[in-house]
């Protein structure tokens, strides 16, 4: 998954270097490019960090996931969606990520 977002990464900086290449000066075009690249860099990099909610920049407690837990079990007329591991019941092919869970 992650190498389709690098490549369509790679498609759009490439669309926007070609779009803006003409009718523009070159300080301009590198600028427009430049921050295209920032933008698209950090949402890499964003999405990387919220796939391990554990760990890295916006890591938090495993704490945190038992009091909206605890909220949820007010809010829910049945079972809760997932068992106590907080892994869901109905998708028996999901394989959590974090060293916490597995």
């Amino acid at each position: 998954m992650y190498a389709l977002l690098l490549a369509a990464v790679a498609v759009a900086l490439l669309i926007v270097g070609v779009v803006t290449a003409k009718g523009v000066s070159a300080v301009v075009h590198a600028i427009v490019v430049g921050a295209a690249a920032v933008v698209f860099a950090g949402t890499l990099l964003m999405i990387g960090d919220l796939d391990q909610p554990y760990d890295g920049f916006t890591g938090r407690d495993p704490t945190h996931t038992f009091f909206v837990l605890g909220q949820m079990e007010r809010d829910v007329a049945g079972d809760l969606p997932c068992d106590a591991r907080g892994l869901p019941k109905d998708a028996p092919l999901f394989r959590p990520q974090t060293d916490e869970l597995s």
